[in-house]
């Protein structure tokens, strides 16, 4: 967790308010602090499963294959 700057403060209130529909929820977010978590460690270079992805059934520009080539590509 980290304290936030009063200016750090002030961007995360704008950037939560340009979701103006959910604001009866992010009314409710802490701006003072920044939480973080451990992620989980993963092989990014590894299909996430077997078979088609979920974008992939669903007809998006993208597919598995060509995420782990611009994975591959970072390292």
């Amino acid at each position: 967790m980290r304290q936030l700057t009063a200016e750090e403060q002030d961007f995360k209130r704008a950037l939560l308010a340009v979701y103006a529909s959910q604001h009866p929820l992010l009314a409710r977010v802490d701006c003072t602090r920044e939480r973080y978590r451990v992620a989980l460690r993963y092989d990014f270079r590894r299909r996430p499963v077997a078979g088609p992805t979920l974008y992939e059934t669903w007809g998006w520009p993208v597919t598995a294959d060509m995420l782990l080539a611009a994975f591959g590509a970072i390292e």
